[in-house]
């Protein structure tokens, strides 16, 4: 069958020119492949051009493409080249070619020979400049950043070249020139052949792999999806409204924008089977940027009405026989399920396919271009949830805990606390993987779960209890049950438990309540292991809560104490606070509370950050800006990264922060801590490398204390603009660079530093 039509607005680059595939990774072997090289090199030789070839490489790869992704098979990826372009495995031998004509080891090489050459080689530079660009278009993606280093590498070597001959007609013939030109082609050819090695020997990125296996996932579920939409549309709406037992207003009443859903269904199907049959170049941040506002007007609608398609439903059951009998009869020849079921399958689809989204973003890296559109799609999933989301009745809310809590046998806990609400109960099998006692019957809560054995139905022993921000839920290969691991910190033990329900769709929805509840955890309670901008939403603060109180408690006793970051806290004091901390309880730092287990708690809160405060984006920016001897362009090149690209959020938390450990330094003589110490300390905690490929014994630790003891030193000058916004007097001590509304000097430098972005 015909692939379907992708939609519109998705857009992915054109393959690059002559890009082809052999199938045998020695090429060197491959009799086809030894032909194009001779047919190349005779061509490149006659007329010193690669358009015809290029052309007709181009066609063939056009006419292969079809045949090579519909075939892509997975085991042979990592030992096929990834690409193996004819006209660049020639390069390097046409450039020896050229070299060899021009000078053979003789001072006395002939000046026409020479000149013409010389044009020759600038012509294949020409040629290769167009292939070099072709190769970033298709690489810009996290599987090819190493690739993507040796074609700038190259690109970088033939527009070196280029300047040399930028005017082919007034070459100096001379000895010089031609070694230059045979320099500077050996340093091309290597590079080549540099790109060939790195494919023959690379394999491909297993997050991509998983990525594409999610993918298909989600494909099914639409599948499975569209065809329970379709059985609501055509086994009960059909036949209720052909038969007329409903009114037109009570169709549109249990049938809310069904017809709409359905459409848009279709066409996100077709959107997830045009990526998949394009993957990797088009992106799935690309598909879901798409589609997701489209999710809400019909799903809001649906959501709102369900309450009174509910009660219409309940009502014709009871007052209306000729609505009960042919429901009853329609359910008996229905597989799917009863009408009521189907009516609530779309209430559970956006957190089904919100799921899916931040699967998507924790595979993907997050230096990819496509993190960011991830990222977006899923703060777009949640602004639809809470708009979907219905308050139940807090006097109801009240009473079940009330009930709950007297019902469960052995639990001498107040379940009546302020936002704490039950989600979900039921019978499940609740079982912890150390061996010890489990429970048949789970009441799911906001902040706690509670497992107990129900031995009647009104009579339940409590087992035991599990705070929701320990919590992290994760599938499994048996369709009945999934896993949970409760862990308080990173360092701390874990405990394993498996849950099972009696069928595939009860553990469909169990899983979804977790997903929901752990989701709904991180973003309104746990202050570890949240992203900033979280924490900053949540409290409609420039600065968090939590890390203001640590920096003024600091601040107040710790100024004066020795080893102050470097000694360790009492260890059941932190566990006690990060956990308040977690379960959003207001913590007070008392007078008599250890300084040091405040000042490890604000380490521990820094180093479990998603993204490092300097953020994944920066580092290899701040890196490089560590090698510039200049010390006066080191100053202006950190002042642009920290006020001009560094996130708004980021910059006044590490602000703070900064403010602070330089308030440690100048007490060095009670704190015995100088601005090396404390790099050591926190610079592997802001500045982090976030290709998670990446040898962590190969990592530029020099280069990232370095740059953080710089940060330090000079903290005045770099964060002027921020203390005068916050209300202090700073006066920069190297000129240059001023804070705003003072000397035209600093607006000069402000408006050259503007000019680098």
């Amino acid at each position: 069958s015909s692939p379907p039509t992708p939609p519109k607005t998705i857009s992915f680059p054109p393959p690059p020119v002559a890009l082809l595939r052999v199938k045998n990774a020695k090429s060197d072997q491959n009799p086809a492949v030894i032909n194009k090289k001779k047919n190349l090199r005779n061509s490149l030789e006659r007329s010193a051009s690669t358009s015809g070839i290029l052309t007709q490489a181009a066609k063939q790869h056009k006419l292969e493409k079809d045949k090579q992704e519909s075939e892509r098979n997975k085991a042979t990826r990592g030992s096929e080249p990834l690409l193996d372009n004819v006209f660049l495995v020639n390069t390097p031998e046409t450039f020896e070619k050229y070299i060899e004509n021009s000078y053979g080891g003789s001072e006395e090489a002939e000046e026409k020979s020479i000149v013409k050459n010389l044009k020759n080689v600038d012509k294949t530079i020409a040629a290769l400049i167009n292939e070099v660009s072709g190769y970033q278009t298709a690489f810009n993606t996290p599987l090819f950043d190493d690739i993507g280093k040796v074609v700038s590498h190259l690109s970088a070597e033939t527009e070196k070249c280029r300047e040399q001959w930028n005017d082919k007609d007034k070459i100096a013939v001379s000895l010089k020139e031609v070694k230059t030109c045979r320099d500077v082609c050996q340093r091309i050819a290597s590079a080549c052949e540099d790109l060939l090695n790195f494919q023959t020997t690379t394999k491909i990125d297993s997050r991509l792999e998983d990525i594409e296996r999610v993918l298909r996932k989600l494909s099914t579920e639409e599948t499975t999806y569209i065809g329970k939409l379709m059985c609501l549309q055509r086994f009960f709406r059909g036949p209720l409204k052909e038969s007329s037992v409903i009114s037109s207003r009570e169709d549109t009443v249990l049938f809310s924008e069904l017809e709409t859903i359905l459409e848009f269904h279709k066409n996100f199907f077709k959107g997830i089977e045009f990526t998949l049959n394009n993957f990797p170049r088009v992106p799935v941040g690309e598909l879901l940027q798409y589609f997701v506002p489209l999710f809400s007007a019909p799903y809001l609608t649906y959501t709102e009405n369900f309450e009174e398609a509910q009660e219409l439903y309940q009502k014709l059951m009871k007052e209306s026989k000729e609505f009960r009998t042919t429901v009853k009869s329609l359910e008996q020849n229905n597989t799917q399920g009863t009408l009521l079921e189907m009516l609530r399958t779309p209430l559970r689809r956006i957190e089904q396919t919100f799921m899916y989204a931040e699967q998507f973003c924790q595979l993907t890296a997050p230096k990819s271009d496509d993190f960011p559109r991830l990222e977006n799609v899923i703060e777009q999933f949640q602004e639809l949830l809470d708009n979907c989301k219905k308050k139940a009745n807090i006097a109801d809310q009240l009473l079940k805990l009330q009930n709950i809590g007297k019902d469960i046998e052995g639990f001498e806990e107040n379940l009546i606390v302020p936002d704490r609400e039950l989600v979900y109960e039921g019978f499940i099998r609740f079982k912890p993987d150390s061996g010890e006692k489990g429970g048949d019957y789970v009441y799911l809560l906001t902040d706690i779960l509670i497992y107990v054995t129900k031995k009647s139905s009104k009579k339940t022993v409590f087992v035991g209890k599990i705070g929701m921000h320990t919590v992290t839920v994760s599938d499994g290969t048996d369709p009945c049950s999934f896993h949970l691991t409760s862990q308080t910190s990173p360092s701390a033990k874990k405990f394993e438990f498996t849950l099972t329900a009696d069928t595939p769709q009860e553990k469909e929805l169990w899983f979804l309540h977790f997903s929901n509840v752990q989701r709904d955890v991180i973003r309104y309670r746990k202050v570890f292991g949240v992203h900033l901008k979280t924490l900053v939403k949540r409290e409609k603060q420039s600065v968090p809560h939590f890390v203001k109180k640590s920096i003024n408690f600091i601040r107040e006793y710790g100024l004066e104490t020795e080893g102050i970051f470097r000694l360790s806290g009492r260890a059941t004091q932190i566990e006690k606070l990060r956990d308040q901390l977690d379960q959003g309880k207001k913590v007070f730092f008392s007078p008599g509370m250890d300084v040091h287990s405040v000042a490890n708690l604000f380490k521990q809160w820094l180093r479990e950050m998603p993204e490092p405060i300097l953020t994944w984006k920066l580092y290899d920016e701040f890196i490089a800006c560590y090698s510039i001897e200049d010390e006066e362009k080191k100053l202006e090149t950190l002042y642009y990264l920290l006020n001009h690209k560094l996130p708004k959020v980021n910059r006044f938390c590490f602000q703070h922060m900064i403010k602070l450990l330089t308030e440690v330094i100048a007490n060095e003589k009670e704190t015995k801590l100088n601005a090396k110490t404390l790099s050591v300390v926190f610079a592997p905690n802001v500045l982090v490398n976030g290709d998670p490929d990446a040898n962590p014994f190969k990592q530029n630790f020099g280069g990232v204390n370095g740059i953080f003891e710089d940060i330090l030193l000079n903290y005045k000058t770099l964060f002027a603009d921020i203390e005068v916004e916050s209300g202090a007097k700073v006066r920069s001590p190297i000129p240059g660079i001023t804070s705003r509304n003072t000397s035209k000097k600093g607006k000069r430098l402000r408006r050259s530093l503007s000019s680098h972005s």
